[in-house]
């Protein structure tokens, strides 16, 4: 780990300090921005095992590491040193010209530091909608982040799962527990045109939770994307 960095290298500290990290210890890694992807990958790596191609994800020990859209990229020495395939899965999260939140269509740049400053390296919206496959890997690494699904392109992860599952709420928002109402009531103004303010709506975790009890529903193409290289790519 670099010693040139000790500001670093005491923040990589305590976080394996206080988290249990079994890093140390996995054949694969990812690392997620927030609580929904933490609770939800251990079913979306789950299915995606079952598609060709990807058995190995059912088989292999893979971390899942929650670090937040803007310190992924500290974490670099800590998987160089492991010299293990690596998923960062990060938001697009697009912002316009005066730096504010804004649907991805609309979108200037990015506000995301791991895309920015480490992979794939790119500001502007337009950029990294053009990046493909290997400029979003670099080494054993490679980053996911929304990608144009069905002619949308969500800026997280709950606007993107809102367009990879149009059918999916529109016929088993019932089965939503927390969320019911506020998917209900998008369903009836338009999904698709709603996305981006419901996203914004739904709680988090709560959202989270409802998923976990509602199975069937469509892992979000960069979800997918992101797991097929992790599966493919050999473990150390």
């Amino acid at each position: 780990l670099p010693p040139h960095n000790p500001d670093l290298l005491d923040f990589l500290r305590r976080y394996v300090r206080l988290t249990h990290c079994d890093l140390f210890f996995a054949d694969k890694a990812i690392f997620v921005e927030g609580q929904v992807e933490r609770l939800l990958l251990p079913m979306m790596i789950e299915e995606q095992a079952k598609v060709a191609g990807c058995e190995t994800l059912g088989s292999q020990y893979v971390s899942i590491s929650e670090v937040g859209g803007g310190h992924a990229h500290k974490f670099k020495p800590i998987i160089d040193f492991l010299g293990i395939p690596s998923l960062i899965i990060t938001d697009l999260d697009s912002v316009d010209d005066g730096g504010k939140k804004c649907p991805v269509a609309t979108g200037k740049s990015t506000s995301n530091a791991c895309l920015r400053k480490w992979i794939p390296e790119k500001e502007t919206v337009e950029e990294l909608q053009a990046c493909d496959n290997a400029a979003k890997t670099q080494g054993c690494i490679r980053v996911a982040y929304q990608v144009t699904q069905d002619g949308h392109c969500g800026r997280s992860f709950e606007e993107a799962f809102i367009y990879a599952n149009i059918t999916w709420l529109t016929d088993n928002h019932a089965k939503l527990s927390t969320t019911k109402a506020a998917v209900k009531k998008a369903i009836d103004a338009g999904l698709t045109a709603q996305a981006w303010e419901l996203s914004g709506k739904l709680g988090k975790v709560d959202f989270a939770l409802d998923l976990m009890g509602a199975p069937g529903w469509e892992i979000p193409l960069y979800i997918q994307q992101g797991l097929q290289w992790l599966a493919e790519h050999p473990a150390k």
